[in-house]
């Protein structure tokens, strides 16, 4: 079910998987850092009001340029609140290039204890991963 729409994201709510499933448009790129931020904010929106243990962000066509301001934002803010709130695994779909860099160690990240993060090149090896205990 889709729980949020706009021209950046659709959020879609897989209620019986307790997963939240964030897919980004090419339209990013048109975005301005604060409609970035207000994208995020209506995320962590979301994982409050439907309790989610598991989430995805397919970043596939995420076009916007992230500057190192926001990507602390969202890694002090937006990582630390969906933790707080519940979230147990988080899986990212990544482009090839981003893929390579993020998984050079080749192992996920407990960033803390009980709460998981890692990247896929595809939905079918996210889900694969989120679903596995």
């Amino acid at each position: 079910m889709i729980v949020h729409n706009s021209r950046s994201s659709t959020i879609h709510l897989l209620e019986e998987l307790s997963l939240l499933y964030t897919e980004w448009n090419e339209t990013s790129a048109e975005m301005t850092e604060e409609e970035v931020k207000d994208e995020f904010q209506v995320i962590l929106r979301k994982v409050g009001e439907l309790h989610p243990e598991l989430m995805i962000a397919d970043t596939l066509k995420f076009k916007y340029a992230i500057n190192p301001d926001t990507q602390r934002w969202i890694t002090r803010f937006f990582m630390a609140d969906i933790i707080e709130m519940g979230v147990r695994k988080y899986a990212m779909i990544v482009n090839e290039d981003l893929y390579k860099r993020y998984t050079a160690k080749d192992e996920e990240e407990e960033l803390v204890e009980g709460f998981k993060l890692n990247y896929f090149l595809n939905k079918d090896q996210a889900m694969n991963w989120l679903l596995v205990e």
